[in-house]
């Protein structure tokens, strides 16, 4: 949850001072990469708030966790940062992104639901 508001805190804060940053290192990923990555970040937040994750070693795991999952997408913090810098400064572009991270994540709910425990 928390990581969600800051990314939205990010888009609404961030949209103009993006705006003329062409050519940024970030510009170039893939909304795909960037869909799969926010979901991703998504379901580390939905942990931390599902576990209560708030001693300084559960928060710096959970970096380190965000980290991880950056790289698995071929990214760092840097570059997330100005792909989602870039993303702000066309907000329909932003919204297609955010609505696939949402049917990813409904999915991903409705998978779960459906197993057997």
């Amino acid at each position: 949850m928390l990581i969600g508001v800051l990314l939205w805190l990010g888009v609404l804060l961030g949209a103009p001072l993006g705006a003329g940053c062409g050519g940024a290192p970030g510009a170039d990923v893939p909304d795909s990469t960037m869909v799969a990555a926010l979901t991703d970040l998504h379901l580390l937040d939905a942990r931390r708030e599902t576990f209560g994750d708030s001693t300084a070693g559960q928060l710096l795991a959970l970096d380190s966790l965000r980290v991880t999952a950056l790289a698995h997408h071929g990214l760092d913090t840097t570059v997330f940062e100005a792909a989602l810098d870039a993303l702000t400064a066309e907000p329909e572009r932003l919204r297609q992104v955010y609505d696939s991270v949402i049917v990813r994540l409904n999915t991903a709910s409705t998978a779960l639901r459906q197993q057997d425990y």
